[in-house]
């Protein structure tokens, strides 16, 4: 492991969020840290000047991408079109994931341009770790395009196709069904919403029903991220989320950003968990944009050695009032069970948004930043120990531990950045 000159600051998380969460508020809350503020943190971002991240954009500073269309004609292909789409938030600097030729390809080809920006040497950004889902500036990945497929005709009259096998179709899908048999999208049977994660009308507040108006959220398999949210300008201004496929008037599923065709997109390799204990963790992710309820399992085992965690790109996933967000998860003790953990838990039994630890995960430009740190609402900490260790080769800076049911330097929470390679959070 190489160590570097840079500072990773550690920074607790804000007063204001301490207060046990409220189920019936529905946000986060992201803010730019000020030099001036005392706050809690769970990932501290380090940028080397001059660093810059990458995108496709266009003159007015929006991210693009480019879609290859090919035109069929009695089963032969007569040419190709692109066209242009807008993709993204608020068109800041974003890695734009292209089409691939292999739709079993999970290696997205990433689109990039010139556009630059200098960072500070250290720059936080964090957001109210409350109830919901403490996010920082960490990631997300997004995913925009479709591949393209070549359909063969009988008869003299040409066609197009631009979806692939893994490429969700609107109006195709009763909102009274669920969405189990799309690639990556898991079942959430501990909720009593039909596998669904969460269900929100247009002003975000929680129903109980994919019923036309509504947003039905949905969660995606352990390394993979929901690339579904609504627009910017559809967002409620109470600062609540709106994510998940639109159910519309006539009782059928859409997207909700028609940009991206697979619902579950891939996240950054760099992370993964293993553990050495004798019972499974219940690592809870929060539906976010959604619910933001601690409900999305990544179920860890004594054993597993290579469990992937969410790291997010957070230049292409769901931007909060122009702030980037991350993957966050909720670790219950060992021996706490998916049924009981990843659901709005107890302050006695320390499960679910009571749980000791919360972990953070993203990437921005070529950095991947791995956070842990206390739940403000748990003071009786976690029944194990558990490290972010490098794998050989890998270039990390910072180091973060979590022994005896404290940070081994004595503060709230670590992060490391991962210039290169991949770590492992180990339990133990």
């Amino acid at each position: 492991m190489k160590l570097s000159n840079v500072v990773l600051g550690s920074i607790s998380l804000a007063s204001l969020s301490t207060a046990a969460p409220l189920e019936s508020t529905n946000h986060h809350l992201h803010r730019e840290v000020q030099a001036k503020d005392v706050v809690r943190v769970t990932v501290t971002r380090v940028v080397q000047k001059g660093l810059t991240a990458t995108a496709t954009l266009d003159g007015n500073n929006n991210p693009i991408i480019t879609k290859t269309t090919t035109k069929v004609v009695n089963g032969r292909q007569s040419g190709t079109s692109k066209t242009t789409t807008l993709v993204g938030d608020e068109g800041s600097n974003v890695n734009v994931y292209g089409s691939s030729d292999d739709s079993n390809d999970d290696n997205a080809k990433v689109t990039s341009a010139s556009k630059q920006s200098t960072k500070p040497e250290a720059t936080t950004v964090t957001k109210k770790p409350s109830s919901k889902a403490t996010s920082t500036k960490a990631i997300a990945t997004s995913t925009a395009a479709s591949s393209s497929q070549t359909a063969s005709s009988e008869d003299d009259e040409s066609e197009e196709s631009t979806s692939d096998a893994s490429s969700f179709e609107d109006g195709k899908i009763k909102c009274s069904e669920f969405i189990g048999n799309i690639p990556n999208v898991v079942s959430l049977p501990q909720l009593p919403f039909g596998g669904w994660a969460s269900f929100s009308d247009n002003n975000g507040h929680t129903v109980t029903e994919c019923a036309p108006g509504n947003y039905c959220s949905y969660a995606c398999a352990p390394g993979y991220s929901p690339s579904q949210w609504a627009d910017y300008d559809l967002q409620p201004s109470s600062g609540s989320t709106l994510g998940g496929l639109i159910c519309k008037s006539d009782g059928y599923l859409y997207r909700s950003r028609p940009s991206a065709s697979e619902l579950c997109v891939r996240d950054e390799s760099t992370a993964f968990a293993k553990s050495s204990l004798g019972k499974s963790v219940a690592m809870c992710r929060t539906d976010y944009p959604g619910s933001e309820n601690m409900a999305v399992p990544t179920i860890l085992n004594g054993g597993d050695s290579n469990i992937p965690i969410s790291v997010v790109n957070e230049d292409t996933f769901f931007h909060w009032l122009g702030k980037s967000t991350s993957a966050q998860y909720y670790l219950n003790n060992a021996g706490v069970s998916q049924a009981d953990g990843c659901i709005w838990g107890n302050e006695a039994d320390s499960t679910g948004n009571w749980s000791p630890l919360i972990l953070g995960a993203g990437k921005t430009g070529s950095i991947s930043y791995i956070s842990l740190s206390v739940n403000p609402n748990n003071n009786k900490g976690a029944n194990y120990n558990v490290k972010i260790q490098p794998r050989d080769g890998a270039d990390v800076h910072g180091t973060c531990v979590y022994e005896d049911g404290k940070f081994t330097d004595g503060s709230d929470g670590c992060t490391v950045a991962v210039m290169s390679g991949v770590v492992d959070i180990v339990f133990s």
